[in-house]
């Protein structure tokens, strides 16, 4: 009875490898001849589990938030422009908001000013009370020195010239 159990096992664990392994073997190839055949549908191809670990998606929030801060201390536009990238490009963009809104006004820096109105905007627009509060982030990035053709509040386009 006891080498009967013991086979059994055996063979379930045998054949649950073999279709895994199966299985891995049709995804890579079905995976690796689309991006050969198609480029433009190789994208669609690429797993959920292989964009999560981009580095976009996995960056390390507490390096950017200190990275951030350094920025703010020395005044290094350039240094909170990558930060800053970074934040609005991974996976919680809204994490970089604390970092503009204090670059913004301790710096007056511009570009800080009008990332607080991107992030406002498109991420956290239920917390936003009016549009005079994004129409102040604007200005503020103007008076600051920064510069852009149009942006969108609502159904309204704002020029440059506007503000």
């Amino acid at each position: 009875m006891i080498s009967m159990f013991n086979y059994l096992v055996v063979l379930i664990v045998v054949t649950l490898t073999v279709s895994c392994q199966k299985g891995k073997q049709e995804v890579v190839s079905t995976t690796s001849t689309t991006k050969v055949n198609n480029k433009k549908d190789s994208l669609s191809a690429v797993s959920i589990n292989e964009v999560s670990k981009s580095p976009l998606y996995t960056d390390d929030f507490n390096y950017l938030l200190v990275e951030g801060m350094k920025s703010i201390k020395e005044n290094n536009s350039k240094n909170y422009d990558e930060v800053m990238k970074r934040f609005i490009l991974s996976s919680k963009p809204t994490l970089g908001l604390s970092i503009s809104l204090l670059m913004a006004h301790e710096n007056h820096y511009g570009r800080a000013y009008f990332d607080v109105y991107t992030i406002l905007t498109i991420y956290n627009s239920s917390q936003v009370d009016s549009d005079s509060d994004l129409i102040y982030y604007l200005r503020k990035s103007k008076e600051n020195g920064h510069m852009f053709d149009k942006v969108y509040l609502g159904k309204s386009v704002i020029r440059y010239e506007d503000i």
